[in-house]
């Protein structure tokens, strides 16, 4: 029956980091082209005005397509876009209304309407002029999403917890040895 304990302590090691480090993930994996604008698209599935959002940025892809690229993060069925969304308000300052939630740039949009696709595609040029090392990202101030640096540290977080487990799972067995 001891057994079964010091295995459940195991199993639980392995999925602790798992379920502590749920993170954010857009809909679709998104190109590296760094000319491309990011248009970070927060939606929920099923809503209307992200469906016309949707149907207006295809609209313009043939024009615009090569100056910008959208990555969209489905917040409704999704609580850790949902969670970065919020967080992503609150560094700006902003009361994040619901979706759809546009950001380009430093620049956010609540809900959508054809009146904002002139300001939209304006921070769109405007950024796609910028050096792409100089333009403003969102995404590198917040902390819901992981960059390569943050994986590398749950990877050495795991490993950590693992030699613990197995120290103490150690020190356990030649105790009871040793007592017997």
């Amino acid at each position: 029956m001891k057994k079964f304990g010091f295995l459940f302590l195991l199993i639980v090691a392995f999925l602790l980091p798992v379920v502590a480090f749920a993170e954010a993930k857009p809909d679709k994996e998104f190109s590296a082209d760094p000319k491309e604008v990011k248009v970070y698209f927060f939606r929920g599935e099923g809503c209307s005005h992200c469906a016309e959002a949707e149907e207006w940025f295809k609209s313009i892809e043939k024009e615009y397509g090569d100056k910008f690229e959208v990555v969209a993060y489905e917040t409704w069925n999704n609580e850790d876009n949902d969670a970065l969304m919020h967080e992503i308000g609150d560094y700006k300052g902003t009361e994040v209304e619901g979706v759809p939630y546009i950001l380009v740039g430093n620049n956010a949009w609540n809900g959508f309407d054809q009146s904002y696709a002139k300001n939209i595609l304006a921070e769109i040029d405007a950024l796609y002029k910028q050096d792409p090392d100089e333009r403003y990202d969102i995404m590198d101030y917040v902390s819901g999403v992981k960059s390569e640096n943050t994986l590398a540290a749950s990877i050495i977080t795991i490993v950590v917890i693992v030699i613990i487990v197995a120290a103490v799972g150690t020190s356990i067995f030649f105790l009871r040895k040793k007592a017997d």
